[in-house]
């Protein structure tokens, strides 16, 4: 069964009460995972060579006591809690507090954060755009890779879904906004989804509040397609399908 992970970002609009409101929101749409995200705003920005987004990163940063109330809330619901981590110094203030920790594209090359994660005792998503390819991983931890592409939105044209019958890719982090991709990334392979949700009471000018990101009608919807791709691609056993049996009668046989 494909993971599914609703990515909330910034969604929250710096409100606990709508964090919680979008673990809330997941759960009801199907998502088997909804993932924070977690940064300190002054050494991100510097590490990403963004100074025009430090504002940006101080609005929507997600407190570290935020973390065990989340936590609390998807325990709740029935969710699983992942948190993406950009520095390595942050992996054992978030660790405790999830099941999944993430690396975003942009940090994918970081190996010290890499290391970090990787011994952290959590499962590890490590999402790759921009042509990038995974480094080594350890056999002693689950480390999923997620092929990517970094634009916001991806278009179409942009999706490069053969990667995943030419290479090996464990998932897909999808910033199309289009409510077919999850479940073709299913149909060429992906074991594990990400996608963008919002609220409709996020904030417009919200920059996670993008094209790329879906509200809960069409989140849901994204969901019950790969649900549906996952019926379509059947369990690879040849063999007689039920709706088949009546008219077995009519068989020519040499």
């Amino acid at each position: 069964m494909t993971l599914v992970v609703a990515e909330m970002g910034a969604c929250h609009d710096g409100s606990l009460d709508k964090a919680v409101h979008l673990i809330e929101t997941a759960k009801v749409c199907g998502a088997d995972v909804v993932k924070a995200q977690y940064w300190e705003a002054e050494t991100h920005a510097a590490r990403r060579h963004a100074p025009d987004y430090l504002e940006i990163y101080r609005r929507y940063q997600v407190p570290l006591e935020w973390l065990p109330i989340l936590r609390a809330e998807c325990d709740k619901v029935a969710v699983a809690f992942g948190c993406s981590v950009s520095e390595a110094a942050h992996v054992p203030l978030v660790a405790p507090h999830v099941e999944y920790l993430k690396i975003p594209s942009f940090e994918s090359q970081d190996l010290a954060l890499t290391r970090a994660c990787r011994y952290s005792g959590r499962s590890l998503l490590i999402s790759f755009g921009g042509g990038q390819y995974p480094t080594c991983g350890t056999a002693e931890m689950q480390e999923y890779h997620l092929l990517c592409v970094a634009g916001y939105p991806t278009h179409l044209h942009e999706l490069n879904l053969n990667m995943f019958r030419l290479e090996q890719w464990d998932g897909f982090s999808d910033h199309s906004g289009d409510i077919r991709v999850g479940a073709w990334a299913v149909m060429a392979g992906a074991q594990i989804i990400e996608a963008h949700l919002k609220l409709q009471s996020t904030d417009p000018k919200n920059p996670d509040a993008g094209p790329h990101a879906l509200e809960p009608t069409a989140f849901k919807l994204y969901v019950d397609n790969i649900r549906d791709a996952e019926l379509a691609l059947g369990d690879g056993v040849r063999k007689v399908q039920p709706s088949e049996e009546k008219y077995l009668k009519y068989r020519v046989m040499a």
